[in-house]
């Protein structure tokens, strides 16, 4: 340190610039005067500042970052086998974990725990991503994938708590903000809790509003950047004045009538392991189209009507959720019949009138 400090001093004296080129292209380390907030004595030609600086030593990228991005790479091509055996070269060696720390150990765990889930080897993703939340004091990918994990399983009370866990640590990620209140939504309303379900999807429209969120794709780590903040930005207004004005638009009638279909293929993927459920691939950004159709039937809850819980009824038998599935079609069929029920007591009181 007194040597850093005497070159300090003696790079200001003699008022010319230290800093080699090799120094100006590594990463560097400030001098005293600068963390001390003294002006320093010269500028670059844009009028910035130049603080005497020393380049620091760049060691070589860690072997255990290098086998994960191979791994990665290996499960992006759907070659879950060799990325898993990859997974394992960090954890069967025994030196490598141990002089990891635990930031990286989560990577590692969290790396894995996706993997498994891609492979559909659920149980032992489950344990690789809770061994993952444990190395980690805010969790939240760990937290979202096996929220991911748990809802696959069928287990969506378990789901529902890990997406509320999401909500909690992720207050100013609009990004994992966005698609936590979608997918918590969504499997409400499948699971039974319609209105809980609209609560949070409402919630996800006024965020969508705010100008928060955007591309849907996963973070490695958590901490640090990964998503806007929750406060309006520039072009919130924007949002909702063309939202309004697409629901204003009678060119808009044909999207609308696509409404039912829409929310069915929309509660389908909040449960399914992609995102957005509209998206031709994993980690695209939504369409704005989607906020309209979700505005629209949020607005207008008659939208939701017997024919709508009756599809998802009928898709979700499809996909063997059976139990949620015969929950939706009676609830459709009680539609029906109370609206039958309506309509012939109307018809009722309108033939007693007309012989009176």
């Amino acid at each position: 340190l007194g040597a850093l400090v005497l070159l300090a001093m003696t790079a200001g004296g003699a008022g010319s610039d230290a800093t080699t080129t090799k120094e100006k292209e590594e990463p560097y380390l400030l001098g005293y005067r600068a963390l001390h907030g003294m002006v320093p004595g010269a500028v670059d030609r844009a009028g910035n500042p130049q603080y005497e600086s020393y380049s620091a030593p760049q060691g070589p990228e860690p072997v255990w970052r290098k086998v994960l991005t191979k791994a990665r790479e290996a499960a992006e091509a759907g070659q879950y086998y060799h990325a898993i055996e990859a997974h394992n070269v960090v954890f069967n060696n025994k030196y490598m974990y141990t002089h990891m720390t635990n930031h990286a150990r989560y990577e590692a765990h969290l790396s894995l725990g996706r993997t498994l889930l891609r492979a559909a080897m659920y149980a032992r993703a489950e344990q690789t991503l809770y061994e993952a939340a444990s190395l980690h004091p805010e969790p939240i990918e760990a937290y979202k994938s096996l929220a991911i994990c748990k809802t696959l399983e069928g287990k969506w009370s378990e789901a529902v708590s890990l997406w509320k866990n999401c909500l909690f640590l992720a207050p100013t990620n609009a990004r994992v903000h966005l698609e936590a209140l979608q997918r918590l939504g969504g499997l409400l309303i499948v699971e039974g809790s319609v209105n809980e379900g609209r609560h949070y999807l409402h919630r996800a429209l006024q965020l969508w509003e705010q100008g928060g969120g955007g591309g849907a794709t996963d973070g490695a780590t958590d901490g640090g950047a990964g998503g806007e903040g929750l406060l309006p930005g520039p072009e919130s207004d924007s949002k909702a004045a063309t939202r309004a004005k697409w629901a204003a638009d009678p060119a808009s009638r044909a999207d609308k009538a696509y409404a039912n279909q829409w929310m069915v293929e929309f509660l389908l993927g909040t449960i399914s392991l992609n995102w957005p459920p509209h998206g031709m691939r994993d980690g695209d950004a939504q369409q704005d189209l989607d906020f309209f159709l979700l505005g629209e039937l949020m607005g207008r809850p008659s939208l939701l009507n017997s024919k709508s819980f009756f599809d998802l009824g009928t898709a979700l038998w499809a996909v063997g959720s059976w139990q949620s599935a015969v929950n939706h079609m009676n609830r459709g069929l009680a539609m029906t019949m109370a609206t039958l029920e309506t309509t012939s007591n109307d018809d009722g009181d309108a033939v007693g009138s007309g012989s009176g």
